[in-house]
């Protein structure tokens, strides 16, 4: 497959044109020509242009329950007078004049379809009857109209501009597949095109065809997730994302952060975003691209220099000229067998950074060890534990470079264990290393962390989950006393991507990089995961008192009991562990989308709670710590079609103040489910305690749905 052509999607360069403050002719002017220095240039920039919007009177357009007011509010919003529609325009007739000549066509149109939200049943009056969008003739009824009004407000209006289509604007397709389809059908009876950008793998990229979508362009959301911010996305993410746009015929979206004042890095990673489309790297230059650009646009008219440059540089790719990034390393690679060593001489001496070595990994996942000296000085070290199946085989492994304040000009890289082919190494020299060793010291309060004691009486092998999306996490086990040991099996639900231990005599490890020097001894030890069991196989019995699981996951996963054996020989269980990184607390609500759930931290209140998968019974005790007065005791209950977590079918509870006499026990009264597809839901399962209680006795009757989950969390209030 290939990028789509230009003459199937209709147009090659379009913008976003988000909700602002009222503009005029003047607020398009760098839109639709290169102005310089005041002035247009005899270069056009923009030729369609996707008006839409992420809030309409107070309501997301994306999650709200949208009414006709708000679609009518919408539309009046961009056939306003003077503004909008009107303003692009004039700006294109008053360019036209000043250049003395016309764009080679019109500009196209796209107008956004804010979500059909199926919980509004009251959408509005069309044709003399209520319309309620829970239903699909309601959701028809509702394209329609809005279809025509914007085809009316439309025609033989606008002298430089034609209707190219609409625009979904839910970003992934997860339970709406027929709405997205009747609504083409509809739009396509219409004579207009229908227009999708999903984030990188959103639900149903894959599949945009069979929704009758006529253009999908795929945003790589890189300039957002990279180490400017704090994520985890390398340079390797274009290149993941042009190989999936190719296969699957999708545009390619580029990204530029939205403030009007950019750092250094935020410059350098949109530069590199136009560099690697160049027709020399991936190509996407050439193919149907989206503008996401805030108001970074702006810059054209700034009064420093580098910012008026990322402005130019946008025009001159746009303009099918190769963008180039400079760049202060240049790396000698050098293999001797399995290990490799790359050295750099720096233009100028840096103090901190961070190094991105990039793979081309072809065969099985690599696991092993980077070391960085600057100057013969150890300053930065990352272990290569997990694959990101997100990337295929355009892997990255990122090194942080923290020199303690001294500057350096060598820098030399040390790579053993089998390693694959290398593609790039660089050096993103601004950023602030990526030293999650040191990020994540903390470990999370233990109060969360030590639910699973509490609600099972000390019980093992029942499962403690977290959850995540695109997500690293390391959990550390720590034994009472040092054993020599040469497995160790972790019993899990729901296996993560990937997992891995790592490990070293003298070292615990709370993330899977970090600043400084590297003990010798690290061990990377990949899982073999078989019969609900991860299992680690040591290359040689060794003494351990500490080691961590590295896991790589989407969703849930769960582990429980920890076992560790020598020669065949079961010598430890139940070790305990506690959860790095830190935490984020989103209350009673959890987004749940396929992709972005928690921005790469676990939530805090997922880990307070149990699970287990496959139905069936279980019973648990839980002490309160001290006896609490009689009301009404709430068992949080998980429930999400999406990820198969369904709420139990039973719930059984009996109260105690001393442990010993016990009430009789009574079913707890179970919670609807108020689906919301994308969100991760806590409903509350209550039962009244008719006496003072400190312990609770709970029976547990799991739905034996195939692949579900029973996820619980105590509350009491």
């Amino acid at each position: 497959m290939s990028y789509p052509s230009l003459t199937d999607a209709g147009f090659h360069h379009c913008t976003l044109i988000y909700e602002q403050p009222p503009r005029n002719s003047d607020s398009f002017r760098h839109y639709v020509a290169k102005i310089v220095d005041g002035r247009p240039e005899p270069q056009w920039v923009f030729d369609a242009f996707l008006f839409l919007t992420h809030n309409v009177r107070g309501m997301n357009t994306e999650i709200g329950e949208i009414t006709m007011d708000d679609f009518q509010a919408i539309l009046e919003q961009y056939f306003a007078p003077g503004r909008n529609l009107d303003a692009l325009d004039s700006a294109i007739e008053k360019i036209t004049g000043e250049l003395g000549a016309l764009p080679p066509s019109k500009r196209k149109i796209i107008i956004v379809i804010p979500w059909l939200n199926p919980a509004v049943t009251n959408f509005g009056t069309l044709n003399g009857k209520p319309v309620s969008l829970a239903t699909q003739r309601g959701r028809d009824t509702a394209v329609e109209w809005y279809v025509k009004q914007v085809k009316e407000r439309f025609a033989n209006r606008y002298k430089h501009l034609e209707l190219w289509g609409f625009y979904w604007m839910r970003e992934n397709i997860s339970g709406t597949p027929s709405a997205v389809r009747a609504a083409a059908d509809i739009i396509h009876r219409h004579d207009l095109k229908l227009l999708w950008i999903p984030y990188y793998l959103a639900s149903g990229f894959d599949r945009w065809r069979d929704y009758g979508v006529d253009v999908a362009i795929m945003q790589s959301n890189y300039v957002f997730n990279c180490a400017d911010t704090g994520g985890n996305a390398r340079a390797n993410r274009l290149t993941a994302n042009a190989a999936r746009c190719r296969k699957y015929g999708l545009g390619f979206e580029i990204e530029l952060s939205s403030s009007y004042r950019l750092t250094p890095d935020q410059r350098h990673f949109f530069l590199r975003t136009l560099e690697c489309g160049g027709a020399e790297r991936l190509g996407y230059q050439q193919a149907p691209t989206a503008y996401y650009l805030g108001g970074a646009l702006e810059l054209y008219a700034s009064p420093e220099v580098e910012m008026r440059r990322i402005y130019q540089s946008l025009c001159d790719y746009i303009a099918g000229r190769q963008i180039i990034e400079p760049r202060m390393d240049h790396w000698d690679i050098r293999r001797n067998g399995g290990a490799l060593t790359a050295e750099c001489i720096l233009e100028q001496p840096i103090k901190s950074g961070n190094i991105d070595i990039f793979f081309n990994e072809t065969g099985e996942a690599w696991h092993g060890v980077a070391r960085l000296y600057a100057d013969g000085r150890p300053v930065g070290w990352a272990a290569r534990t997990n694959p990101n199946p997100d990337e295929l085989e355009f892997q990255a492994l990122t090194v942080p470079l923290d020199c303690g304040g001294r500057s350096a000009t060598c820098l030399r890289l040390e790579i053993s264990g089998g390693v694959p082919d290398i593609s790039d190494i660089a050096l993103e020299h601004n950023a602030e290393p990526v030293d999650h060793d040191r990020r994540f010291s903390e470990p999370l309060p233990e109060q969360l962390d030590g639910l699973e004691t509490a609600i099972t009486g000390g019980k093992s092998g029942l499962m403690r989950f977290i959850y995540g999306q695109h997500t690293e996490a390391v959990r550390i086990f720590t034994l009472e006393t040092p054993e020599r040991c040469d497995r160790i099996v972790i019993s899990c639900a729901n296996p993560a991507d990937s997992a891995a231990l790592l490990l070293a005599a003298e070292k615990e490890f709370c993330a899977a990089s970090g600043c400084g020097a590297l003990p010798e001894d690290t061990l990377v030890i990949p899982a073999t995961v078989r019969g609900g069991k991860m299992i680690f196989d040591l290359p040689e019995a060794v003494v351990l008192q500490n080691f961590s699981l590295c896991l790589q996951f989407s969703g849930y996963t769960g582990t429980g009991a920890v076992e560790l054996f020598r020669d065949g020989k079961r010598i430890a269980a139940a070790v305990s562990g506690r959860w790095h990184p830190g935490t984020l607390n989103n209350g009673g609500e959890y987004y749940d989308d396929g992709v972005v759930a928690t921005t790469g931290v676990i939530p805090q209140n997922l880990n307070g709670m149990t699970g287990w998968s496959g139905g069936g019974v279980r019973e648990f005790c839980i002490d309160l710590g001290s006896v609490k007065p009689a009301g009404t005791v709430m068992i949080g209950c998980f429930y999400s079609k999406l990820q198969k977590v369904a709420l139990p079918e039973r719930i059984e509870a009996a109260f105690s103040e001393n442990g010993e006499d016990w009430s009789r026990r009574s079913s707890a009264k179970m919670p609807p489910e108020n689906e919301k597809r994308n969100l991760l839901r806590l409903a509350p399962a209550c039962v009244t305690a008719d006496t003072p209680v400190r312990y609770i006795k709970l029976r547990v009757t799991a739905k034996a749905v195939r692949g579900a989950l029973t996820l619980l969390k105590y509350i009491c209030r």
